[in-house]
């Protein structure tokens, strides 16, 4: 799959950034009027903050990741996927590999693995990885010999009873070794 293979859309077809949402509210304070949506809003926007104009997310571990939409995760997959860098793996490992690198989109994961389902090479060396060059025969082993005899103990014996056989006999028990 190369870079300039997939067409651009058209300017009917592209969605609305969804990073403007939360630089509008962060920089400037604006809220949608809805209730609930500038619940969501306010909530979401916990993990986000605006420097220099471009949106950031903060991570667990308090790393900073530049949000990106548009043409750009495409680009950021394919040049991490196919790069010279690029290992064609799979879909989650893209995800991680990105993140890693600095990026984010609210659907990274989704998208890696959908970019990944694409790729021709991946899915021409998925189908051989999958498939079994021979056929599959079950081998058994002859059953193993008991190593040591034991003597079945009566079924009306109580404990108190089995445990004074054993202290009486425990001195008359010859020793066992076992050779393999």
């Amino acid at each position: 799959m190369d870079i300039d293979e997939a067409e651009p859309p058209s300017q009917d077809d592209q969605p609305t950034d969804w990073r403007k949402e939360h630089i509008n509210y962060l920089a400037e304070g604006l809220l949608p009027t809805e209730k609930w949506d500038a619940r969501r809003l306010k909530r979401r926007s916990a993990h986000y903050v605006v420097m220099d104009g471009e949106l950031h997310r903060w991570t667990a571990t308090k790393v900073l990741l530049k949000c990106i939409s548009g043409e750009e995760p495409r680009l950021v997959m394919a040049e991490t996927h196919e790069g010279a860098a690029g290992n064609h793996s799979g879909g989650r490992a893209l995800g991680l590999k990105v993140k890693n690198l600095g990026f984010y989109w609210p659907t990274m994961n989704a998208d890696c693995e959908t970019y990944v389902r694409k790729c021709d090479k991946c899915q021409a060396r998925h189908i051989f990885r999958r498939s079994s060059t021979e056929s599959l025969e079950l081998q058994t082993s002859p059953p193993l010999p008991p190593l040591v005899e034991t003597k079945a103990v009566p079924s009306k014996c109580t404990t108190k009873d089995t445990f004074t056989r054993s202290l009486q006999t425990a001195k008359e028990r010859p020793t066992v070794t076992f050779s393999l």
